[in-house]
């Protein structure tokens, strides 16, 4: 595992080489247009970024995979990784349905030949990018925050993730708004607090797959399933969406 001292510095070197890589990227997407001209395949090359970082990182210092966390996991662990998200956004919808920001509606038969293929693509497509994020952030960034004893390591992972996403989020046009300060301090409460789970959950089951099916399931249910297929209708606040 290797010394608190040398683990630090790996951390630091394996932060240093995917924020420079991943804001490197992000300039060239908001400079083409920002996400809307490269899709969610863009969003998933930007998504392995921390993986194929982490994975380089450990073969070419030899620091080994030993702590990936590669094991498969227990069965009990994906079902609280694919339910918990699921509750949580019916949740969220059901409160923004009181104060009329969606309405609950089921999504139109006429839209299912256009919207199901959308699905299948944003459930693949999602859980590949998911797989990508994990392998870096809950298999090298998470188990070593812990090896070098910081306290709050998960509350510390969170902050880096935000700020990993913030430049994307705020100027690579991944929501339509113009309140940039709003949408930048509520993302990143959300990803602080998503990022406990999903850490909760690799920690516990040892399995970054676990972690990815957490993290999926949270973008998938979210972003897509429950929003636009249960609470089909905006409401007249949806501006705060």
């Amino acid at each position: 595992m290797g010394t608190a001292a040398s683990t630090k510095k790996h951390l630091w070197k394996f932060l240093v080489i995917t924020f420079v890589l991943t804001y490197a990227y992000t300039a060239f997407v908001i400079s083409a247009g920002g996400v809307k001209n490269f899709g969610i395949f863009g969003l998933v090359l930007m998504m392995w970024i921390p993986g194929a970082t982490s994975l380089a990182y450990r073969y070419f210092a030899r620091i080994g995979f030993n702590d990936v966390g590669f094991r498969f996991g227990r069965a009990k662990y994906y079902a609280i990784a694919i339910f918990a998200p699921l509750a949580l956004a019916i949740l969220t919808n059901l409160i923004s349905s009181l104060f009329s920001i969606r309405e609950f509606s089921l999504l139109p038969n006429e839209m299912w030949p256009k919207f199901a293929p959308a699905i299948v693509i944003s459930l693949v497509a999602g859980l590949i990018g998911a797989v990508g994020e994990e392998i870096g952030w809950r298999g090298f960034l998470v188990p070593k925050i812990f090896d070098i004893g910081l306290k709050y390591p998960l509350f510390a992972t969170g902050i880096v993730w935000a700020v990993w996403h913030l430049p994307m989020v705020v100027f690579g046009g991944y929501y339509k708004t113009d309140n940039l300060f709003l949408i930048s301090t509520t993302y990143t409460l959300s990803i602080i607090g998503i990022g406990y789970f999903i850490g909760w959950i690799r920690m516990k089951s040892g399995s970054v797959w676990v972690a990815s099916v957490a993290h999926a399931s949270h973008n998938f249910f979210f972003q897509l399933l429950i929003p636009y297929v249960l609470f089909a209708k905006e409401g007249e606040n949806a501006k705060w969406w």
